[in-house]
């Protein structure tokens, strides 16, 4: 499992509770949590996650979603 924690200016990545990264940034203090790609020559990607989650830090574990076997990404690559 991956995940990155957000606390004050530190974000930090873990996979399967293993710290492999961190860094500092001060740029925005709140706000929505967002993810983005990027590729060669500042080209977008479409990025598609999987069991995605956005909780508090120390939160109950919000309950999995079941999604319809007809639903699609609202962007096809």
């Amino acid at each position: 499992m991956s995940l990155l924690r957000f606390a004050g200016t530190t974000i930090t990545g873990l996979v399967d509770d293993a710290q492999v990264l961190t860094a500092s940034n001060n740029l925005y203090t709140s706000g929505m949590a967002s993810l983005i790609t990027g590729g060669e020559n500042n080209a977008r990607n479409t990025a598609l996650f999987d069991n995605l989650m956005v909780n508090t830090a120390g939160g109950s574990k919000p309950p999995p979603m079941v999604f319809a076997q007809d639903q699609y990404p609202l962007y096809m690559p």
